[in-house]
């Protein structure tokens, strides 16, 4: 019994200790603390909105694809003659703005020679699905350029009704295979090249 009121004793110092310890801890680091600076997110906002002016369209694409990202919320396809919806990033942020307010033909051709066979991750998510590989975001940006899906074109109508199976099986995984394809990738490219060209 001795033994465990020693034990509850010695418990209850180190706990009464170890929250004094951290009272002083705070007390130092609120009397060393600095006051708290202007709101800066406003002045970071300005300066990024000006450097995107400023960026190349690798550098400006770059930047929106792989490291600010987005969700296209549903709204990469053209519908009733309308590219995006709401919240969707191509048509609500200001830096696709810039983007696609750049020369046009300048831009088309960037987009087609996007159209890749790379799989590599973007930042921009398609809802409901998956995070779009690099060259499918070229495509979306085609779309809401020329206000055409990719399966409108004669070569891909096939997929222009199919309806969704699963979540493997829907526009978006068409449209990665096609992609993935040799044969089918150069024959996308040269519907977009066509339709740039008129």
């Amino acid at each position: 019994m001795k033994t465990y009121t020693i034990i509850l004793l010695l418990i209850s110092i180190l706990t009464l200790s170890c929250s004094a310890n951290r009272n002083e801890k705070n007390q130092e680091n609120s009397r060393t603390e600095r006051p708290a600076e202007p709101d800066k997110h406003s002045t970071i906002h300005h300066e990024e909105d000006k450097g995107i002016y400023e960026m190349t369209n690798d550098s400006l694409w770059n930047h929106l694809v792989f490291k600010k990202g987005g969700c296209l919320t549903g709204g990469q396809y053209v519908r009733e003659g309308r590219f995006g919806g709401a919240g969707c990033v191509m048509t609500n942020s200001k830096g696709w703005e810039i983007f696609f307010n750049r020369d046009r033909n300048e831009i088309s051709d960037f987009l087609i020679s996007k159209i890749s066979d790379d799989t590599v991750k973007t930042h921009i998510h398609t809802c409901p699905f998956f995070y779009a590989i690099e060259g499918e975001v070229a495509v979306y940006g085609l779309q809401k350029m020329y206000g055409l899906n990719w399966f409108d074109f004669e070569a891909f109508k096939a997929f222009q009704n199919r309806q969704s199976e699963s979540l493997m099986e829907n526009h978006q995984a068409w449209l990665q295979r096609i992609l993935e394809d040799d044969k089918k990738r150069k024959t996308l490219i040269d519907c977009w090249k066509g339709q740039a060209s008129r």
